[in-house]
């Protein structure tokens, strides 16, 4: 995935969001909680790793 380019990335980002949002929905959105964790490649900076 990580060699797939932006496209592959947004495409399971918004899958992630979907889903994550028919959770919330399912769960009922005034009571729901829900803690995402997010992966180092997606907040993190690659110029330090040999992904550069």
């Amino acid at each position: 995935m990580i060699q797939g380019g932006t496209a592959t990335w947004n495409i399971r980002d918004t899958h992630m969001m979907d889903t994550l949002t028919r959770l919330m929905e399912f769960q009922g959105k005034d009571s729901a909680k829900s803690i995402i964790w997010a992966h180092n490649t997606h907040i993190g900076d690659d110029k330090y790793t040999d992904m550069a």
